[in-house]
């Protein structure tokens, strides 16, 4: 019996070594993944501030080409302006110093791509056009503007304001 205890306890020991081995294993693999989660951490805290600073960064410059932006065509309403002044100043010219300024401005505008809307003659179009006010008339097909009583305009294909026009109906049987 003496001889089947140490074998037991032999075989004990073993298990209690293997079990202290995995333990330490399992010690060690849990202290590297939580070195690996801390550092993972650590990058993504870092990541993520690095994308807010973009974001802020982005604003920023946003706003900044937005106020720039003015700067061009203010500078050339400037000339405008200045032509007005002189205009003004030389009274025995005015319809021609008017003509100038008109002239100038409607430069800077083609410019900037802005361009009037061709409503008279022309058929309804609500995306170009806004109806203040219809008038009976059989002559004309129905919905032809024939009034315009403010001029819209485009900036390049759209539109910075609407024509506002009259248009006609025929009458409702």
């Amino acid at each position: 019996m003496a001889k089947t205890e140490k074998i037991q306890k032999s075989e004990n020991e073993k298990t209690a070594k293997q079990k202290t081995r995995k333990t330490e294993k399992n010690i060690e693999a849990h202290a590297k993944y939580e070195s690996q989660i801390a550092e993972l951490t650590n990058q993504l805290q870092r990541l993520q501030a690095e994308f807010e600073n973009y974001i802020k960064r982005q604003e920023r410059e946003q706003q900044d080409r937005i106020k720039f932006a003015k700067k061009n065509i203010l500078k050339d309403l400037i000339i405008v302006y200045d032509d007005f002044e002189r205009a003004i100043s030389q009274s025995k010219n005015l319809s021609e110093g008017i003509q100038m300024v008109y002239r100038e401005l409607e430069k800077i505008l083609s410019h900037e791509g802005v361009h009037p809307i061709k409503a008279l003659g022309k058929p309804f179009n609500p995306d170009l056009h806004e109806v203040l006010m219809t008038i009976v008339n059989k002559d004309k097909d129905e919905n032809t503007v024939v009034e315009e009583f403010q001029r819209g305009y485009l900036i390049h294909d759209k539109v910075l304001r609407h024509s506002k026009v009259k248009i006609t109906k025929h009458e409702k049987a």
